[in-house]
């Protein structure tokens, strides 16, 4: 999968930007929801709880537009595709 930056590969000795204005535009945000949707079909097993999953990481973290977003994904795969794409598990230290 391609995020658009070289893996452990920065184009400059500084390393990657942490500046929005390198990354963030409509061509970045598509790769990581493809980027979310693979991690998805990894992690997905049969009686999945994507809900409580996202409790589990995120924790307080996780705010309630996010949860409302995973309960009403169409399928678990989808769910843990929100959980992947949101802002807090992206940012996540």
């Amino acid at each position: 999968m391609n995020m658009g930056e070289p893996m452990f590969d920065p184009r400059s000795p500084a390393g990657f930007s942490d500046e929005a204005a390198a990354w963030v535009d409509a061509n970045g945000l598509w790769k990581r929801v493809q980027a979310a949707e693979a991690f998805a079909a990894r992690v997905t097993p049969a009686g999945a709880q994507p809900l409580a999953f996202a409790q589990d990481i995120l924790g307080p973290l996780l705010d309630e537009d996010t949860a409302q977003a995973i309960r009403r994904a169409e399928s678990a795969r989808q769910a843990h595709a929100t959980l992947f794409a949101c802002p807090a598990f992206q940012w996540r230290a």
